[in-house]
């Protein structure tokens, strides 16, 4: 059956005006005089509606009814318009406003109660003390400017904050909104900039502006009234497009966060210990915050003994802080405030003076008088009137009539008569703190035998562990409303609800709770497109279009992933790309192919599929760069698409962003940036980078440097060719081992030889030494060498690590070439003791002896009577320079950095006891 227009109107303007009702009562036709037809919201407050035998209607006492069950409430709508739902149906038109429909008023008629005679009674209207009151909603359409409102931060822009509203309403507080001191600043900026400029550093992290980043956070809660709501077609400008529908939706409601205006109408009695408060920064003193409450002749000040976190930087002028007052000066001129978390928190109202007195966000104490389908109806602080809706009572919640509750107040109904307030019992709300996902536990305390919440605050909060874009397998539905949408349960103490206008790609004019796909009780794969902060609702999606949707946010996309996309359009600015119904990408005119396109509208048009790849992805400004150059989707080389990601040797593609005349930035994905030094450009040697490059050039290059602390790296072009040597790892070559290579090149005094292994390895071999070992010249070797020689059984003598570089001997190795210790060419002296055996080169002849090197780092001296154990035996021959010899250490002095050696065989193999013609000299005394 199509939606009746009377319940348009019962929603859209709850409390008839005065001339209707006398225009209601002068009508003496049939139709107002039958029994259920009146309207029960024309009823004079406090009365009930009796109808007499004549069909007259008289005001009686009325006695408490549950009327409101039956009353059909859908504020929001966002289902079909009228005229969609006449042509999906097929009827012919609408009622009229202010036809009476009998048939649908009847049956609400019935659901009443009956007097002794049997007659009905007419529905009740609002009445605190002792009537049901209308559980309150709040939508678009209802919000009027200046009413005041509870809201959440969910995220922050450079100019404006984006606040989660009751009842799923978003919302946006533009900076200019945020306090009169702020407004102040920025308006004075740009006169004051230069003399920021001369002044000490850090004055000028005092004085600076503060971004709305460092003054909020999102979760944080605040009180907000409302400037102005805009219809749907309107836009704002926040300084970029939405990133989401969320941001997207807030921008019809603008907000105000200003203490003038939110606590406008605080008077100085309200000020008690335990009343929060919000205010803005006004100065900062010598011992504290002055604060700017928006109340005429009253202060605010927050002594720092009090801050919260002393560790955090300090507060700005201009700062919106929530509050609780401590005290009251006796003058009543200066209030004592605290901002501690803990005490604005449990911080609650037991009395009030006014209506005014409660403010968005207070706790107050509130006693339940009804319990009906559509949620609470209760009594706050035993005057005021108020209502809680299903969406904020807790899951599993066991509230009774007569139970006294704490509240948090959400919102005020504008024109109420007593004052009307909607609260919530949620357990975040009470706590102010983000919505967590982890059910609500309870014990019961054995005085009160009530249930107490266990709460853990290491739960994770509702966006971290439900992700935009994240598919539940089986969402289910546990309430339908019937031209609104579905409320669902996804884990237990999890809500959901799914508009009507989500569930189907089909028009879907109303639901069922008993029949049909999305009953009562039914499951359903879903998707999660959003979140309600205030509400703790995640927003999800049944459409299949919207579940086989491979993006569903800019952060969905990764960065370097090759893929398909459709072409939207084509500006100046460069090409839109649709990656998916909720994702565009943008091809700036560098990279639409890897030479510069003079006609790109011939190639590109609308609907036409095209390959590309991502290069970066902001999520923060909602942008998704493409590229279509050929070069790099064609590449098989990994992708650099974070710094964190780049190692040294990483060979990579890169495209030229700037060229200067001493260097090229390099430009990877994800953003990350890279240095050419002019050295590194090229093989040859050049002064310039001048013609060597062009903008949006496509090239190889190589790591070769990363600098974590300055965040920077440096690359070479140079080191990325094929024909580039790198360097190789040569720290197992060991002195005296034995080698094998290939001549790669034959100088003026070496022979350049590529080792076998390590493979590449870079070795010097003497080309004297070389003519020496085979018995020939020096002229004929050259002669008779060529390139791709091998050349086996050659010697280690020395490996320079840094250079990459092994010195070897062409003269044949001892048995026992290999040091017994293993030191390689890292020994140094602090290593050597005496007695230690290892292998030396012979360097040179010196006045005291003979130079021995053992590494590069220490050179050893064999005196001529340490050669052999006898001088006239064939072994007391001094060494040719150049060989290798073996050694035995025989003193160490470090602090002179001397090392005696010695070849004596007594000292190289004491075991084997050798003859000792000639003993050791170790005094002048014994010569």
């Amino acid at each position: 059956m199509a939606p009746q227009k009377r319940t348009r109107d019962s929603v859209d303007q709850p409390t008839p005006s005065t001339s209707l009702l006398k225009a209601e009562k002068s009508k003496k036709t049939k139709r107002s005089h039958e029994p259920g037809s009146y309207d029960a919201q024309a009823a004079p407050a406090g009365k009930k509606v009796k109808f007499g035998e004549d069909g007259s209607s008289k005001d009686v006492g009325q006695r408490p009814a549950t009327l409101l069950s039956e009353e059909v409430d859908f504020p929001r709508g966002g289902g079909v318009t009228l005229e969609e739902l006449n042509k999906s149906t097929g009827t012919t038109a609408m009622e009229v406003d202010g036809q009476p429909v009998p048939k649908k008023v009847i049956k609400r008629a019935e659901g009443g109660k009956k007097d002794k005679k049997g007659k009905q009674k007419a529905d009740a209207s609002v009445s605190v003390k002792s009537d049901t009151i209308r559980v309150e909603h709040l939508n678009y359409k209802r919000l009027e400017p200046g009413q005041r409102l509870f809201g959440q931060i969910t995220s922050i822009l450079p100019l404006a904050l984006i606040v989660s509203l009751p009842n799923q309403l978003m919302g946006h507080v533009p900076i200019v909104n945020v306090s009169t001191q702020l407004t102040a600043r920025l308006e004075a900026t740009p006169s004051n900039s230069s003399e920021a400029e001369e002044e000490e550093e850090e004055e000028e992290d005092n004085d600076g502006v503060p971004s709305l980043s460092q003054m909020f956070k999102p979760g944080q809660y605040v009180s907000c009234m409302a400037k102005q709501v805009r219809p749907v077609s309107s836009t704002i400008d926040f300084g970029a497009k939405p990133r989401d529908e969320e941001e997207k939706a807030a921008r019809r409601v603008e907000l105000s966060i200003r203490p003038t205006e939110v606590n406008e109408a605080v008077g100085t009695g309200d000020l008690r210990a335990g009343f929060n408060i919000t205010g803005a920064i006004q100065s900062v003193e010598d011992h504290g915050y002055i604060v700017d409450l928006g109340i005429k002749d009253v202060s605010g000040f927050i002594p720092y003994k009090d801050k919260s976190n002393p560790d955090e930087r300090r507060l700005s002028v201009g700062q919106v802080v929530s509050s609780t007052v401590v005290k009251l000066s006796e003058n009543k001129r200066l209030c004592t405030l605290s901002v501690e978390p803990d005490a604005i928190q449990t911080a609650s109202l037991t009395e009030a003076t006014s209506a005014h007195a409660l403010l968005p966000g207070t706790l107050v104490s509130a006693l339940v008088t009804a319990v009906v389908p559509s949620g609470l109806n209760l009594q706050v602080l035993g005057y005021f009137g108020g209502t809680i809706e299903l969406f904020h009572l807790p899951s599993g919640a066991d509230v009774k009539e007569g139970d006294k509750v704490k509240a948090r107040i959400l919102w005020d109904i504008p024109g109420s008569s007593p004052p009307r307030f909607a609260l919530s019992l949620l357990p975040h709300v009470i706590r102010l703190t983000p919505p967590s996902i982890q059910p609500i536990p309870v014990q019961e305390s054995k005085k009160s035998k009530k249930k107490t919440e266990i709460i853990s605050e290491d739960a994770p909060t509702l966006r971290e562990a439900y992700p935009v874009g994240m598919i539940l397998e089986a969402v289910k539905v546990t309430r339908v409303e019937s031209e609104w949408g579905l409320v669902c349960e996804v884990t237990e103490g999890v809500g959901a609800f799914v508009h009507i206008s989500q569930i189907s790609d089909s028009l879907i004019p109303q639901l069922s709770s008993t029949s049909g796909t999305w009953r009562l009780g039914s499951s359903h794969r879903a998707r999660v497109i959003g979140y309600h902060a205030l509400d703790g609702l995640l927003l999800l999606s049944f459409k299949p279009s919207v579940l086989e949707l491979e993006y569903m946010q800019v952060a969905d996309v990764e960065v370097g992933k090759r893929l398909k996309g459709t072409i939207v359009r084509l500006r100046e600015s460069g090409l839109v790309v649709a990656l998916s119904d909720k994702v565009t990408g943008l091809v700036t005119p560098q990279h639409y192919a890897d030479i510069k396109l003079k006609h790109p509208e011939r190639k590109f048009k609308e609907g036409a599929t095209i390959k590309c790849q991502v290069l970066n992805v902001n999520p923060e400004r909602s942008r998704v760069l493409l590229t279509l150059k050929k070069s790099l989707l064609d590449s098989t080389l990994p992708i650099l698409a974070a710094f964190e990601d780049a190692k040294i040797g990483m060979v990579t593609p890169g495209v030229v962003q700037r060229i200067e005349e001493r260097f090229v930035i390099l430009e990877y994905y994800g953003g990350v940036k890279a240095l050419v030094p002019l050295n590194e450009l090229t093989d040859t040697q050049v002064s310039s980078t001048s013609g060597l490059f062009t903008m949006g050039q496509v090239v190889k290059s190589r790591i070769i440097s990363i600098d974590k602390d300055q965040h920077r790296l440096t690359a070479s072009i140079r080191q990325a060719a094929p024909s580039f040597q790198g360097p190789v790892d040569i720290s197992k070559v060991e002195v005296g081992s034995t080698v094998s290579g290939t001549v790669s090149a034959v100088h003026d005094e070496n022979v350049v030889l590529s080792l076998d292994d390590p493979e590449s390895g870079r070795a010097l071999l003497s080309v004297s030494n070389l003519a020496n070992a085979r018995g020939t010249t020096v002229p004929q070797l050259r002669s008779s060498l060529e390139n791709g020689e091998r050349i086996l059984g050659l010697s280690v003598i020395s490996v320079n690590a840094e250079k990459a570089l092994v010195i070897v001997s062409a003269a044949k190795p001892k048995e026992k070439s290999k040091p017994k210790t293993g030191i390689s060419s890292s020994l140094r002296i602090d290593a050597l003791e005496e007695g230690q055996t290892v292998s030396g080169r012979i360097t040179q002849t010196m006045g005291t002896g003979i130079g021995v090197r053992l590494s590069s780092h220490v050179v050893g001296r064999l005196h001529a009577t340490d050669v052999a154990d006898d001088y006239t035996g064939p072994s007391a021959v001094h060494p040719a320079e150049g060989s290798v010899v073996e050694v035995a250490i025989v003193r160490v002095d470090k602090n002179l950095k001397r090392v005696d050696v010695s070849m004596r065989k007594s000292r190289l193999e004491p075991p084997s006891k050798p003859k000792i013609v000639d003993r050791e000299i170790t005094k002048i005394e014994e010569l």
